[in-house]
């Protein structure tokens, strides 16, 4: 299982944990901005998805949300499913712009939402 991650702050951390729970052997790939200062155990870090050798089998963005277009951009071009951390985006235009986006490629997707599930949101 190969995953790419965009974002490695501590959210990114919490599915990394949750990934090798599931599959301890899971090849994990940081896409990162720019220089790496920080290191993550067992995660490979690079600066262009051309740095990958195989496809990932899912992507998770968990990166900061005004950063969340950019990303899914990004990886667009790959067209593997797509796990997005809460908040989509920072406004309703930028959200119709990924949802756009995503459909475009016709990407499988899903949102984050703790409370997806609570009874008073459903």
């Amino acid at each position: 299982m190969n995953i790419l991650i965009v974002g490695l702050g501590s959210i990114a951390h919490k599915h990394i944990d949750a990934v090798r729970k599931i599959n301890p052997n899971a090849s994990i790939f940081a896409l990162r901005s720019g220089k790496v200062e920080t290191e993550y155990v067992g995660v490979s870090n690079i600066l262009d998805i051309k740095e990958l050798d195989e496809k990932p089998d899912f992507i998770i963005i968990s990166n900061p949300t005004y950063k969340h277009k950019d990303a899914i951009d990004s990886v667009a071009s790959i067209n593997t499913p797509v796990f997005i951390e809460k908040p989509l985006a920072e406004s309703i235009i930028v959200a119709q712009e990924i949802y756009k986006s995503i459909n475009r490629k016709n990407i499988i997707n899903y949102v984050a939402c703790n409370l997806r599930f609570h009874q008073c949101i459903e």
